[in-house]
């Protein structure tokens, strides 16, 4: 009876809002508890993006560290994380709400999955005091969670298609497989930069990026994993450069970012940043196997000029 009627009421709705909104009132009318939330994995962030808070303290956007949220403990298995006394947890699950600021003591989160396996975030309940929660509410959970994945699926594609529209009418032109430069407009760029360090003394750092593990997969499984891994990596480059960077698809297993105004030394944050979401792409695609891995060389503007600089961190990837 559940589904049916939340089938209805979630898709008659006509914006995400609105879709969120209208889950978390079946939710919270099912589990009359403190919080009702939907929260989103974004690179190494978990982001509200819609939260009944009896309380009025939790809001709409606000974000936490992937590391320090419960969202992470839901990942690897994705299955149900069913904690009724936070302080009988382990120490892993006690300290969350420590770090975060949050005043619950019993939580209960369930992954909302895109038809692509891809693990879009949580849908969970928490309450201030202990809980016992039946099997009956973690299938109402999980349930409302499922039929997320109809509305956000339909949401993906019209943003997809929407970059689509939007990248086709930029310059210059974009790889269509990864939806980023070409090699032919990166070494563009990477001239434009030289010509600026020439003239203005503004240094500037390239990073070759290679996937790697292609060869050992079995040729019938080859095209299908390495269309998500190239993918994937086009996905974390973009959530963890800035926009003046350039990210661009070189070859068909290769990539490079160029970062102006930026020595390596100064690329060490990106650097972190970037381990930090390929580790999260890797937990929120468990059904792809093997692993996405890859092989990272730097170079900086102070090493050399415009394509010997390439051939550097060519030389640096074969190491």
């Amino acid at each position: 009876m559940l589904a049916s009627a939340s089938a209805h009421t979630v898709h008659e709705q006509s914006t995400l809002a609105d879709i969120f909104d209208s889950t978390l009132t079946l939710a919270a009318a099912a589990l009359p508890l403190r919080l009702t939330a939907v929260c989103r994995i974004d690179g190494s962030t978990s982001t509200i993006v819609a939260v009944h808070d009896t309380l009025n303290e939790l809001r709409p956007g606000t974000q936490f560290p992937l590391v320090d949220s419960f969202c992470l403990q839901v990942l690897p298995g994705a299955k149900p994380l069913v904690v009724p006394d936070i302080s009988l947890a382990g120490a892993t699950i006690r300290r969350i709400p420590e770090v975060l600021d949050v005043g619950i003591n019993a939580y209960l989160g369930v992954p909302i999955i895109l038809d692509t396996g891809v693990i879009f975030g949580t849908l969970w309940v928490a309450d201030t005091m202990a809980y016992v929660f039946s099997e009956r509410d973690i299938h109402v959970l999980t349930t409302l969670a499922r039929l997320l994945q109809y509305d956000l699926a339909s949401d993906v594609t019209q943003r997809q298609a929407e970059r689509q529209v939007a990248l086709a009418s930029l310059r210059p032109p974009i790889d269509p497989s990864s939806g980023l430069m070409g090699y032919d407009a990166f070494i563009h760029q990477l001239e434009s930069e030289e010509h600026r360090r020439r003239r203005y003394g503004k240094d500037y750092t390239v990073v070759l990026i290679e996937i790697k593990g292609v060869l050992q997969l079995p040729p019938l499984e080859q095209p299908g994993v390495t269309l998500t891994w190239v993918a994937g990596l086009a996905d974390v480059l973009m959530r963890t450069t800035r926009i003046t960077d350039c990210s661009a698809h070189l070859s068909e297993y290769s990539f490079g970012v160029l970062f102006p105004h930026m020595l390596i030394s100064e690329a060490i944050k990106w650097r972190m940043r970037f381990d930090e979401a390929v580790w999260t792409w890797n937990l929120m695609h468990t059904a792809i196997q093997p692993q996405l891995h890859v092989a990272i060389a730097t170079v900086d503007s102070s090493e050399g000029n415009g394509a010997a600089l390439i051939d550097l961190a060519m030389q640096r990837l074969q190491e």
